[in-house]
């Protein structure tokens, strides 16, 4: 049959060229014309689609090279009449190698001897190369295609071969034998664009755009030109296309039926396909990619205005390479990426996941906006999750389920339905089953996955712990270390933003960061960059696993090379990274005085400072307070930076603060001494609000801690110019919530608003009823509770009941008002007052003062409790005997005063209740004074 069918198309090939040649009718012209036409369409289209069909092993190769190869004496016919010629003898002329009007003044005009069986039949790439050299005078444009394809398979790793940097510079190496062939491919693409048909075109790109992926980008780098000659090419190539159309016109009846393959112009999936291999090899033309942008745009407009719903230029996978072509080659295509999402929600039934998978990741990657693209992807994905859709249910990959969900976190669409259901497929089935499917997830799929579900808010615990458990698993903790720096803080961080502690994954995280000698924990730490760092620590301390180790490394870390790394961090990372070691208490003096200093250098205090947002400055400045670095020059510079400009300035970035970083940024000056009272005036004012529409009063947004922690800031900075409306309005605003305040913590808030109105003695004693109402109810429910679990009796934590017990001094007895609290409750805090808190050493000053009144006095005593209020006195001295008058002596240091000497409002609590309800005569030496 094979011999019947070889001898056929031969003698139907020779009857044609001698009738062609006899006769002169036009009749028998067209005759001829379509008698070979039907030839040549019939072997090249049995070429290449047994090509298709039996594949590329080389037995198969030799028996498709003896069925069409031979019978064409190693020519390839051309498929299109050229552009000079007409229908009849000087087309079938034309196709003979000895009259190519290219190779009229060549050497290589004459006819080729190499036949494509010779090529398919080499068995390695030594034996191609020697094919070459020893015919290269032999070769024509019909052989490039195939010869390019034979390398392209022999340079293909096998299956399972690890293909490392030192494999790809091997074969690198090895494919520059091929430099003759590289070159001539180049000089035969310059001399003519028109000699390559689409198939050989397209098969000489793609193979060596494979070439080019396995050796590392080494082979592409190496050979730019060809590259370049290939745009060139291309380009070329559609301008001498649209000539010919015009000169042929009326030669083209015949030619209007031909098959997609057999045509001489490339199709529009052919310059997709063009694309996606310019991307994948990384080089970036804008010329071709905008000719190929044209194409593809006037291919859609011509189908959507013939109507052909049905019947789209481009399917669902040349629509999601090209998106994925442009997006890798970086090249700006809007217009472009709007008709692909328009056209892929048309055809959104007939996508495979893994597309939809690759369009929505690279509309993220681009940061395209294609809304209606992803919700109709997210119904289709969510069917086939169910199994419900025309997909299997197991279609997506760990990189594609990690890609998707990047994708939707990306671009801002939550999409809860998805994520329950990617959620869902991945725990689905039995533990083995689920095992298996998460072991498929490296590094950056664990990364990416989780960092998704954290950005749009969907918790989804149970995957969170089936990722933990997997990764501290034995079977995958060696992994751990293959973690990148960036995927290590993402998976942290992913942690943290949704709730899920997980101590066992944040110590592994911890050992494989440190472990090792002291060289891998260096290279380890020292890779990290300075928002890997922040996101990092924050992580740590929001979860509550302090790591010490990790923290006094990454201090160390942060600290060396001269500062090379905290020169670099901006605003935010030292607001988180500050606030990190706050939370966890690791004060690290050196890292903090550090960063004051970086936010204080003169070169960028401006710009450093300026760019602070609202949430930053009041983290940061609790960080500080927190750990008692009190950084006076910091805290000024602060307060400058927000009440610089006129006062609609001020104004405006004061009304950026929200309550919290309000009741935080005030407590944080009153805790650390740095009394500011424009800062604590102009929060007032924000506070309270105007008549603006600008500036709205923040009272509604306030919570009890807050609250607590704003009139605590007041008083304890003695801020005595405070607006009595302002102390009114919080507490009108927060004695509705006391009733909310958990039993643990009502003792410490209520005795902290109590003693912040004592401090500040501006409002109306009945305001504090409510707070010792609570107190007292809730000091009854515990000590019956206590009594019927063997009568324990109850003591308050100790700076609770000082601060009742001076809010009691101020309430009963400067206010004159009856005691709200139970007898054993006053009993008891007063008892404390005496006992724990009088001091146990005395101060070096004191001593140093004590020393010199004792010899101007006849008695002198220290630390002697005063019966009327029960504070412990300093010195008390008496000239006279026992019946003379006493003088007490209050020697004050400077944790008495805030930093511009003022004192704290705890210190003007104790001289004022001395003075009221003391029997002797006060006299205060400050320490500067002495």
């Amino acid at each position: 049959m094979k011999t019947l069918l070889e001898w056929l198309m031969s003698f139907l090939l020779v009857v044609s060229i001698i009738s062609n040649h006899d006769c002169n009718n036009n009749q028998h012209h067209c005759c001829c014309f379509q008698i070979n036409a039907f030839i040549i369409k019939t072997n090249h289209r049995n070429y290449f689609h047994l090509k298709d069909k039996l594949g590329d092993t080389p037995l198969k190769k030799r028996r498709l090279a003896a069925v069409v190869g031979d019978n064409l004496g190693g020519h390839e016919l051309s498929l299109s009449p050229p552009s000079n010629t007409k229908v009849g003898s000087s087309f079938l002329s034309s196709l003979s190698p000895q009259n190519s009007e290219r190779d009229a003044s060549s050497e290589k005009g004459k006819r080729s001897k190499i036949k494509i069986r010779s090529i398919i039949n080499c068995k390695d790439q030594q034996e191609l190369a020697d094919h070459i050299r020893d015919n290269y005078d032999e070769i024509r444009h019909y052989h490039i295609s195939f010869y390019w394809n034979a390398i392209a398979n022999f340079a293909k790793p096998q299956q399972g071969q690890f293909q490392g940097k030192y494999q790809e510079q091997k074969l690198g190496q090895q494919i520059t034998m091929f430099k003759p062939l590289l070159e001539l491919t180049s000089d035969i693409f310059m001399k003519d664009s028109m000699v390559l048909q689409p198939k050989g075109l397209m098969l000489t790109i793609k193979s060596i755009a494979r070439l080019n992926i396995w050796t590392g980008g080494i082979f592409a780098s190496k050979n730019q030109r060809v590259w370049k000659i290939i745009e060139t090419h291309i380009l070329e190539r559609k301008k001498k296309g649209f000539k010919k159309e015009e000169e042929t016109a009326s030669a083209t009846m015949s030619w209007d039926t031909r098959d997609d393959d057999d045509d001489c112009e490339l199709k529009v999936r052919d310059y997709v396909n063009i694309a996606n291999t310019f991307a994948n090899i990384r080089r970036r033309s804008d010329s071709l990619f905008k000719f190929i942008e044209h194409e593809i745009l006037s291919s859609m407009e011509s189908n959507q205005q013939n109507q052909e719903k049905n019947n789209m230029s481009l399917d669902p996978y040349h629509l999601s390479i090209t998106v994925c072509a442009y997006v890798k080659s970086r090249y700006p295509a809007p217009k472009l990426f709007a008709a692909i999402a328009s056209s892929a929600v048309c055809q959104i039934d007939a996508f495979q996941p893994k597309f939809l998978a690759s369009m929505t990741y690279s509309f993220a990657t681009c940061r395209h906006a294609a809304p209606e693209f992803f919700d109709a992807a997210a119904k289709v994905i969510i069917l086939c999750n169910s199994g419900s859709g025309n997909n299997k249910r197991d279609s997506l990959n760990a990189q594609d389920i990690a890609n998707t969900l990047w994708a939707y976190a990306k671009t801002g669409k939550s999409s809860p339905q998805l994520f329950d259901s990617m959620s869902q497929m991945m725990l689905d089935g039995s533990n083995d089953n689920n095992r298996n499917k998460l072991n498929f997830f490296n590094a950056q799929n664990i990364a990416s996955t989780l960092w998704a579900y954290a950005k749009t808010r969907n918790s989804s615990p149970q995957l969170f712990d089936a990722m933990s458990q997997m990764m501290v698993s034995n079977d995958y903790r060696y992994k751990l270390k293959y973690f990148t720096t960036q995927e290590i803080a993402n998976t942290l961080y992913a942690y943290a933003k949704t709730g899920n502690s997980s101590p066992e994954l944040f110590d592994a995280m911890s050992q494989m960061m440190l472990g090792g000698n002291s060289n891998n924990i260096r290279s380890k730490l020292n890779s990290f960059n300075t928002q890997e760092i922040a996101n990092t620590l924050w992580a740590y301390a929001k979860t509550g696993n302090s790591s010490p180790e990790l923290f006094d490394a990454m201090s160390q870390m942060i600290l060396s090379n001269n500062n090379r790394i905290l020169n670099s961090f901006n605003t935010q990372d030292i607001a988180n990274i500050l606030w990190a070691y706050a939370t966890v208490g690791n004060s690290s003096p050196e890292l903090f005085d550090a960063m004051s200093q970086t936010m204080l250098n003169n070169n960028n205090s401006r710009s450093k400072l300026d760019s602070f947002y609202t949430q930053g400055i009041a983290n940061t400045l609790w960080a500080y307070a927190k750990t008692g670095n009190s950084s006076p020059e910091l805290f000024d510079a602060m307060s400058q930076m927000m009440l610089g400009g006129n006062s609609d300035n001020i104004r405006s970035r004061l009304n950026s603060f929200d309550t919290q970083n309000i009741a935080n940024t005030l407590w944080a000056y009153a805790k650390t001494g740095n009394s500011s009272p424009e800062l604590f005036d102009a929060m007032s004012q924000t506070i309270l609000g105007g008549s603006s529409n600008n500036n709205k009063s923040k009272l509604d947004a306030f919570e009890a801690y807050g609250i607590a922690d704003t009139l605590w800031a007041y008083a304890l900075a003695d801020h005595t110019n405070i607006d009595p409306k302002l102390v009114d309005a919080l507490l009108y605003k927060v004695i509705p919530m006391i009733a909310t305040i958990p039993s643990s913590s009502c003792y410490k808030f209520n005795s902290i608003i109590l003693w912040s109105l004592a401090v500040l003695d501006c409002t109306n004693p009945n305001r504090a009823i409510p707070f010792f109402t609570e107190i007292a109810r809730q000091y009854h429910n515990t000590t019956t509770t206590n009594n019927n679990n063997n009568g324990e009796e109850l003591l308050l934590p100790g700076a609770s009941a000082s601060q009742l017990y001076q809010a009691s001094l101020w309430y009963i007895g400067e206010r004159q008002q009856e005691s709200l609290l139970p007898n054993s409750l006053q009993r008891e805090i007063q008892s404390l007052m005496k006992t724990d808190y009088r001091p146990q050493t005395i101060s070096r000053l004191q001593r140093e003062v004590g020393e010199v009144l004792e010899k101007e006095v006849k008695y002198l005593r220290e630390e002697v409790i005063c019966s009327q209020t029960g504070y412990s006195i300093d010195i008390v001295v008496q000239n006279d005997d026992n019946e003379g008058e006493e003088i007490a002596f209050e020697v004050d240091g400077p944790s008495h005063f805030n930093n511009n000497r003022s004192p704290t409002g705890s210190t003007v609590l104790k001289r004022r209740q001395l003075r009221n309800l003391g029997t002797r005569q006060l006299i205060s030496i400050p320490y500067w004074e002495w």
